[in-house]
């Protein structure tokens, strides 16, 4: 069994876990992607980027990029968290920390590409649905 065989068994043998990760990635990536398709919208290429309501735009647009990157940061945190017993469990049976990263990376690596899909996805469904 190699690493991505391992990380994909880590995900569907704990799912829990994964899922809220997966979740809270996934509405980051929704509530970008909605606040940017609604601040680069046809109808306000009329608006003068230094009018104040362009530099609200803007203003929103970065606050937008900072919640998804402190989000992130969050649910990844609380995701290793909770993975503490599992690394623990490695480590005793003689795992290297060059693969505890390894492991964390793909899965996080499988998890982002998912959430960035449906994420994407949702945002597509609720941008036609206003």
């Amino acid at each position: 069994m190699n690493l991505i065989d391992f990380a994909y068994k880590n995900i569907i043998h704990d799912f829990k876990t994964y899922v809220y990760h997966f979740l809270s990635c996934m509405f980051s990536v929704f509530v970008f992607f909605i606040f940017t398709n609604l601040s680069f919208h046809p109808a306000l290429k009329v608006v003068d980027k230094n009018s104040s309501l362009g530099l609200v735009l803007v203003l929103g647009l970065v606050t937008s990029v900072i919640f998804s990157f402190v989000f992130i940061l969050y649910s990844v945190s609380n995701f290793l968290k909770q993975r503490n017993r599992q690394f623990a469990f490695l480590n005793i049976l003689g795992a290297s920390n060059i693969q505890f990263k390894k492991i964390i990376f793909l899965e996080n690596e499988i998890i982002s590409i998912l959430s960035l899909f449906f994420g994407t996805v949702a945002g597509f469904i609720f941008q036609n649905s206003f």
